[in-house]
């Protein structure tokens, strides 16, 4: 379960999401962003690396329950720290040239070997500046901005 953990973090750590298509499944859903299949999913770590230069994710727990074998499939909590300096525009929101950071979590519960459904949170207390703008955008467009 490790070596998964780690590949899907990567398409957002290492910006490979081109890695989207080995650990995410096409009709992936990301509900809590009202994300559908892989290229929205890509198109978010894109605007994420674009705005934070060295973004990147450290890993702080994962709790796992079932195995990417089971038939009746696994749910994954990751716990992770992520970071960079927030040089360009984001979700409408100018940079402060500040390196900051968003605790958040991944949960995901997966089939197949895949990622099917996804629930991403993060707090953005170090910049709350974006999370208010992350927020009002999500409650305008009824999605992530």
């Amino acid at each position: 379960m490790t070596e998964f953990v780690y590949k899907a973090c990567h398409i957002w750590s290492q910006k490979q999401p081109e890695l989207a298509h080995e650990v995410l499944h096409e009709n992936l859903v990301e509900h809590c962003w009202n994300v559908k299949g892989i290229k929205e999913i890509q198109e978010i770590c894109y605007a994420m690396h674009n705005a934070f230069e060295g973004y990147h994710l450290d890993i702080e727990d994962v709790i796992a329950e079932g195995t990417l074998k089971d038939e009746a499939g696994a749910k994954v909590t990751v716990r992770f720290t992520a970071h960079g300096k927030w040089v360009n525009p984001y979700c409408g929101v100018e940079p402060n040239n500040e390196d900051i950071k968003f605790p958040g979590c991944f949960i995901w519960l997966i089939n197949g070997g895949k990622v099917t459904n996804s629930w991403i949170y993060q707090s953005y207390a170090d910049a709350p500046e974006l999370g208010y703008a992350v927020l009002k955008l999500s409650k305008e467009n009824g999605a992530f901005c």
